[in-house]
């Protein structure tokens, strides 16, 4: 699963001011900011880069230093979910030095943690075990509790892939109760999405499938439709294990298939596609009755919200 990483809050005020010119470009680069997030939600992260880098000049223009340290951090996010690594260093780098000179301990944990998930990614654990650990100790020390809970996923992530479930789902469990506790929808999400993939990892799919159906249900409140066909996706995977729930892993899987078709996810429908083709054929071969999705799948399209529930 893809790596969750830090998203710095955005500054939605503005500092006092008597020019209104400053008050207007502060304002405007919110608004940007605000834009972009809503991009990034739905999927369409090159726009979203676009749009924060605009907000980052803006900031840039008017010398706020916190703002830009902020920008930077989101402008290195969007860089590298983007595929953009080097230039998201460069951010990266850029927002721990400003945080480090105005002593702002929240930005700078995220900056670590956002060059710790870049190092693993290259596979340099070791350096990302340090930035992580780094990172915590800044974000504990600033108070920064939704930092925190993101550097507690991180190093989880870290944890799970040194081979090490427990110590991962002990790490995303405190950061599942940080986001909890402050209300934070889409952390919690997040953090069960993580739980589920553990938890599957180690075979316990009773625990997966129910941590993987929370987030499903928080995310359809959240009306976030690319995390809806993600947690169809996850469920389909763990529900395909066994025979018994191998028509409603279809089911699933297919109404993921509908979303990305939607969306114009084309390599994810491929292999949404893929997935419910196996999964007909062993249901066929088994002389088990075939759902109606397996037709449905054939057809090439049906509308979204047919078939079985979850």
């Amino acid at each position: 699963m893809r790596r969750v990483l830090l998203l710095a809050l955005l500054a939605v005020g503005c500092a006092a001011t008597k020019d209104p010119s400053l008050l207007g470009i502060r304002s405007d680069a919110a608004s940007l900011e605000q834009s972009s997030l809503e991009y990034a939600l739905r999927g369409d992260l090159r726009r979203a880069l676009v749009l924060e880098e605009q907000a980052l000049l803006a900031y840039r223009s008017v010398d706020d230093t916190d703002a830009i340290t902020g920008a930077l951090n989101r402008v290195g996010n969007l860089r590298q979910r983007t595929g953009d690594p080097d230039g998201a260093r460069l951010a990266y780098l850029e927002a721990q030095s400003l945080a480090s000179v105005t002593g702002n301990a929240a930005e700078e944990a995220a900056a670590r943690s956002n060059l710790g998930t870049l190092a693993e990614e290259a596979g340099d654990l070791a350096t990302a075990d340090a930035e992580y650990r780094a990172a915590r100790s800044l974000a504990a020390s600033a108070e920064a509790d939704a930092t925190l809970a993101t550097i507690l996923n991180n190093q989880a992530l870290l944890a799970r892939t040194q081979g090490d479930p427990a110590g991962a789902i002990e790490l995303l469990q405190a950061a599942l109760k940080i986001d909890r506790e402050r209300g934070n929808d889409a952390g919690a999400a997040s953090r069960l999405r993580n739980l589920g993939t553990v938890h599957a990892a180690a075979g316990r799919n009773a625990d997966a499938l129910a941590s993987l159906a929370e987030a499903l249900e928080i995310d359809r409140k959240r009306e976030n439709v690319p995390e809806i066909a993600l947690d169809l996706t996850l469920l389909s995977e763990v529900n395909a294990r066994a025979s018994a729930t191998l028509p409603l892993a279809v089911s699933q899987r297919r109404r993921a298939a509908e979303i990305n078709r939607l969306l114009g996810r084309d390599q994810a429908l491929a292999r949404d596609e893929a997935s419910i083709a196996v999964w007909c054929r062993e249901l066929e071969q088994a002389g088990a009755a075939v759902p109606v999705d397996c037709a449905a799948a054939r057809a090439g399209s049906v509308p979204v919200g047919s078939g079985t529930a979850p």
